[in-house]
């Protein structure tokens, strides 16, 4: 392997790392969502809101990503990237002591916003990184990857619920643990003269 195509296969590592988180998202909290309608119970629509505590986060990454695209080519794929992974750990963690279930679906509105960052950003490096049958492959590997993170989600959120509804939130501290990767690992392309799409 050349040092050309070994310094793509470890700059793309950490962006399919990263596209874990997405998967982690919504999964995570659904073990607990009948203890949190039971938390919230005297709220009207309790159940209802409840439920909108795992799917909210997908409504806003489908309304918001098309936008976050502009976003991505305008100021770049790794500050939408490490902005994205930095909104994920901190507004969903805010959770954990909110009281107010209102306030919680903020918290995955902003989950919403933040995978949409990740997974545009993570597509478009891969896009800009790789072409032809080597891009088709990584992308298999990205595809491969969100089911794995989605189980390894609903067993986490099930371990951590037996001990309190509110510890879920606290796993979403991970993310930050991937912020340094991102830094040191993971080059911006250089879009214009497309010299970085050379791995095929």
């Amino acid at each position: 392997m050349s040092e050309q195509q070994s310094k793509s296969w470890v700059t793309i590592g950490t962006p399919l790392l990263v596209t874990t988180l997405g998967a982690l998202s919504g999964g995570i909290v659904n073990p607990v969502l009948p203890v949190i309608e039971n938390a919230f119970s005297e709220v009207p629509n309790a159940g209802t809101l409840a439920q909108l505590v795992s799917t909210l986060t997908g409504l806003i990454i489908a309304i918001f990503a098309p936008l976050t695209g502009v976003m991505v080519d305008r100021y770049g794929r790794k500050p939408v990237l490490i902005g994205s992974i930095l909104l994920y750990g901190a507004g969903p963690l805010s959770a954990y002591a909110l009281d107010s279930l209102f306030l919680i679906l903020g918290t995955r509105v902003v989950l919403g916003l933040a995978v949409a960052g990740i997974m545009v950003s993570v597509r478009t490096l891969i896009a800009d990184y790789f072409s032809g049958k080597r891009r088709e492959t990584v992308l298999g590997w990205q595809g491969g990857i969100m089911p794995f993170g989605a189980a390894a989600a609903m067993v986490a959120g099930g371990f951590m619920a037996d001990f309190n509804w509110r510890t879920v939130f606290l796993r979403y501290l991970v993310a930050f643990l991937t912020v340094p990767l991102v830094v040191r690992s993971v080059d911006e392309p250089d879009v214009d003269s497309g010299s970085d799409k050379s791995v095929e």
